[in-house]
């Protein structure tokens, strides 16, 4: 053996005798546990402290196509999807959101992620009757609401505990305001004239 052999052999005996070998070993297996420890820590922290708030709408679905009559009136086009639902994008409080047309639906109804992200108020809690029986909705106001080239300021809401998901109903509290028709898989909104707006 020659003498740098010798002195790597010496110093990995003089090592092992002093119990240095040893600590490494163990040194890097308590930094691993350590590691480990804290991302569960991290995990735990995320999954207790979650909460379904929506951060950024999943918008799959089509913006509504906008014409104009000779007198400036917009007309806003809304294509039926394969399910024979009128599902489009457009717009709350400035943000974009996802719309289901629901004729059906007394207010505008937004899920509680959803209404949070828009900073929707949490107003007067109300209690309704469903298929799914008894829930809690609070009132709630939408400073602005666009579909297209339509814009309504000032709609009542209603924030539906239960109600999962990011689209939002499209209810009366904004369509009785239009004038609403359908045609061969097509809505047609528009805004009422004043003479729709007498015969009431």
């Amino acid at each position: 053996m020659d003498e740098h052999s010798q002195k790597i052999v010496n110093i990995a005996t003089a090592r092992m005798k002093t119990g240095e070998a040893r600590k490494e070993p163990r040194l890097e297996m308590a930094k691993k546990i350590s590691f480990i420890t804290a991302a569960g820590l991290l995990l735990a922290w995320g999954i207790y402290s979650y909460e379904p708030d929506i951060t950024e709408p999943y918008l799959n679905a089509a913006e509504p196509k906008t014409s104009y009559l000779n007198n400036g009136q917009a007309v806003v086009t809304i294509k039926q999807d394969s399910q024979g639902h009128y599902l489009f994008i457009g717009e709350i409080n400035g943000k974009k959101v996802k719309f289901l047309l629901d004729t059906g639906a007394t207010l505008v109804a937004v899920p509680p992620g959803v209404a949070r992200y828009l900073g929707l108020p949490f107003g007067q809690s109300v209690k309704s009757h469903t298929a799914n029986g008894e829930s809690i909705s609070y009132l709630s106001r939408a400073r602005q609401i666009k579909v297209g080239g339509i814009t309504l300021n000032n709609i009542e809401a209603s924030i539906a505990t239960g109600f999962e998901g990011d689209t939002i109903l499209l209810g009366m509290s904004f369509l009785k305001n239009l004038s609403v028709k359908q045609e061969a898989g097509k809505m047609y909104l528009s805004r009422k004239t004043l003479s729709q707006e007498q015969s009431k």
